[in-house]
């Protein structure tokens, strides 16, 4: 997929993950889309996400929390070991009516 979409590929493994960076997207979002913060410098956040072929969120994203996003293509994987812990108190960062 890395040639494909020209998107790097992320070892979820060597990453600690901050839980407040990683609330900024919601649990639901990151559930769905199957995607993850990892981290943020400015107004920039860097996501990684299983499904490079899903255009609509990283626009929707930019959108709700005002910032640039860099994507990182990340396992399934290492997506399903770090989702359950990732998301203790499911607190929501943004309102999302849709």
């Amino acid at each position: 997929m890395y040639t494909h979409f020209k998107v790097p590929f992320l070892d979820l493994a060597r990453y600690e993950l901050d839980a407040e960076i990683v609330k900024l997207i919601p649990h639901h979002l990151s559930e769905q889309h199957q995607m993850i913060a990892i981290d943020k410098i400015g107004d920039i956040l860097t996501i990684g996400l299983t499904n490079l072929e899903d255009k609509y969120i990283l626009p929707f994203l930019e959108q709700q929390l005002n910032c640039k996003i860099i994507p990182f293509h990340i396992s399934l994987e290492s997506w399903l070991e770090i989702f359950p812990t990732a998301y203790l108190d499911k607190e929501k960062s943004f309102n999302y009516v849709g």
